[in-house]
């Protein structure tokens, strides 16, 4: 039951609301999930997820000529264009994904990210890779004969480390930390020697 005095005032914000609108595209989107068949709101959907069947959240907003995106058990991510009208690329020019700064390299309409592969996992597994703004960067891959890593000293080179992967930079972190024990203990903790340059005499 209302208060006599508080009807009109409730009449007036119900019917400023009701002839304002939704907004069609709204600037923000809080989305949670826990399974691909609910994947979308708005102009954010979820392509993959570490866990299926656990809580996955969504927060994304544009801020400026940038959209703010944080993730939680999300591992591929789509955001489509968040205005009603006109082209993404001339308004949005990066996103910054948990933390990280992205372009925004517009595909027509749409953003595609991925976390396995790239710098978004690795700042997951180093968290100080979040404060790099990185511009640009290259990879080589290691192809040899059977594949696997080649870690550790030289054979015939004191002094000289390898720590060559054909796994993408993700697997870096343990690789950096296998090379710095040998080089500082003379030893690790995993037994690496197979993947010694010796296994191609």
């Amino acid at each position: 039951k209302y208060h006599a005095d508080s009807k009109p005032l409730i009449e007036e914000i119900v019917t400023g609301a009701a002839l304002k609108g939704r907004e069609q595209k709204p600037k923000k989107v809080r989305f949670t999930t826990y399974t691909l068949i609910y994947p979308q709101m708005e102009w954010v959907k979820v392509h993959g997820l570490r866990n299926q069947w656990e809580r996955a959240d969504v927060s994304a907003e544009v801020e400026g000529a940038k959209i703010v995106v944080t993730t939680k058990n999300v591992t591929a991510l789509q955001l489509d264009c968040p205005f009603q009208n006109g082209q993404p690329g001339d308004q949005i020019k990066s996103v910054t994904l948990d933390g990280q700064a992205l372009p925004a390299n517009w595909n027509k309409t749409e953003l595609q990210f991925h976390r396995e592969g790239n710098l978004w996992i690795a700042q997951h597994v180093v968290p100080d890779l979040k404060k790099l703004h990185v511009l640009r960067s290259w990879g080589a891959m290691n192809i040899n004969i059977d594949g696997a890593p080649i870690i550790g000293e030289h054979p015939s080179i004191k002094g000289f480390y390898t720590a060559a992967t054909s796994n993408g930079y993700t697997l870096g972190p343990i690789m950096g930390r296998v090379t710095a024990d040998l080089m500082v203990r003379g030893q690790t903790d995993w037994d690496v020697g197979i993947f010694s340059l010796e296994r191609f005499d």
